[in-house]
């Protein structure tokens, strides 16, 4: 079966806590266990996910080294590789131990393609060692590391200068080695400085997800006679527009037209702005914390509607996408969203735009679903038939493939 590596910083929950790293990159992990899957849905490939397993701010802990691990995390192979748990060292024997490993790899059963996770020096030497061997590097693009980021990371000491000159000394040679780019947004193709030929060689991909109802959660609200149950997910911060949710949720509590006919869980990590006493203290409002990929499954399951309010005039909208958006129209939700990344290309026939962003604005656009709940279900329908054609696995994996050369 035709073999495809996927190098990048992929790290199950049990690797995070046994090899004390100071947290798990959910964006990358989640980014990455989707690609994979969507590479090797249409053709069968063999997709072998593989992780260094190791960071700079890594604590120290009882043990020295770690040992390669492997799982199997639904259905995709993840290899994480041996390495030194010392701050510092652990970083520099890095490059040394993936470039080792995937020499290894090159030569005892040739892939069909190579795919490095942004830029890094042991990927920079992964993309050099594909080419050497003739295998075709893909450079999957998540951040645009530019001088611009690099000045602003000063403030954030030394280790993160050290990471950003890393990035953009890696990006700016993996870019002319790359025989195809994958990329999250269109954005991005201006921000890289591409040629004409290498816009050509740019798969785009926004969404990577599993499209599994036939019909949306919603259509059982009237059926069921419960409450419109309303999902918050991901950096509980103004950026992303929590403060909108919970204006929203102070205006709809005052509305006696929808009280009782609407709950709420959020989840996920507080921002520095707010502490648990901003979240109003009602049975109606649940903040779950930050909760484990089983419990998050759980909570979207059972949502009618969910929300992705990162904010038009955030630093980064203009480039990311909150990834979230296409997990919710694939799971059969209701999406209410904003005016960022490629969220655009969905309004209005298959999410709602939330304009203005204002949490008057979400409020009445909640109290509208919860009063006409018949008039959304159509829009819930479109939205999954759409995620299908285009967010979907083997869609994706289809338009993968026509990118390698």
């Amino acid at each position: 079966m035709p073999r495809v590596l996927y190098i990048g910083p992929c790290n199950p929950e049990s690797t995070v806590e046994t090899r004390g790293l100071p947290s798990r990159n959910a964006a990358a992990f989640n980014r990455m266990l989707r690609l994979a899957r969507g590479m090797g849905a249409s053709y069968r490939w063999n997709i072998q996910v593989v992780s260094a397993g190791v960071n700079l701010n890594i604590k120290r802990g009882k043990r020295v080294f770690a040992r390669t691990e492997h799982h199997k995390l639904n259905d995709v192979a993840i290899t994480v590789l041996p390495a030194i748990l010392l701050p510092i060292v652990g970083f520099l024997m890095e490059p040394l131990i993936v470039a080792g490993w995937m020499l290894a790899a090159l030569f005892s059963e040739r892939p069909i393609a190579v795919v490095a996770y942004n830029a890094t020096i042991p990927h920079l030497l992964v993309g050099l060692l594909a080419k050497i061997t003739l295998v075709p590097f893909v450079y999957d693009i998540e951040d645009v590391p530019t001088f611009a980021s690099l000045r602003a990371s000063k403030k954030h000491g030394l280790t993160r200068v050290i990471q950003e000159a890393s990035w953009l000394f890696s990006s700016s040679i993996m870019k002319k080695l790359a025989d195809a780019f994958i990329v999250p947004s269109v954005r991005f193709i201006s921000e890289l400085n591409l040629t004409g030929r290498e816009k050509g060689k740019c798969l785009l991909v926004t969404g990577c997800v599993s499209v599994t109802p036939d019909q949306p959660t919603i259509a059982s609200l009237l059926r069921d006679k419960r409450p419109l149950r309303v999902l918050f997910a991901g950096k509980l911060e103004s950026e992303h527009g929590f403060d909108l949710l919970l204006d929203a949720i102070q205006r709809l509590d005052s509305d006696q037209a929808v009280a009782g006919r609407i709950t709420f869980d959020l989840c996920g990590a507080l921002g520095k702005e707010f502490t648990t006493d901003d979240i109003p203290r009602r049975s109606h409002v649940r903040y779950h914390g930050y909760v484990s990929d089983t419990e998050y499954a759980t909570l979207l399951q059972t949502a009618d509607v969910a929300l992705a309010l990162q904010k038009s005039s955030g630093l980064h909208a203009h480039s990311k996408t909150p990834s979230k958006a296409y997990e919710f129209l694939a799971a059969g939700k209701v999406l209410i969203g904003t005016s960022v990344g490629d969220l655009a290309e969905l309004y209005p026939d298959n999410a709602i735009r939330l304009h203005p962003e204002t949490g008057q604005n979400l409020a009445a656009v909640l109290k509208a679903i919860v009063e006409h709940v018949d008039d959304f279900i159509p829009l819930a329908s479109r939205a999954i038939e759409y995620a299908f054609s285009n967010y979907s696995f083997e869609a994706v994996g289809e338009r993968f493939a026509e990118k390698l050369p």
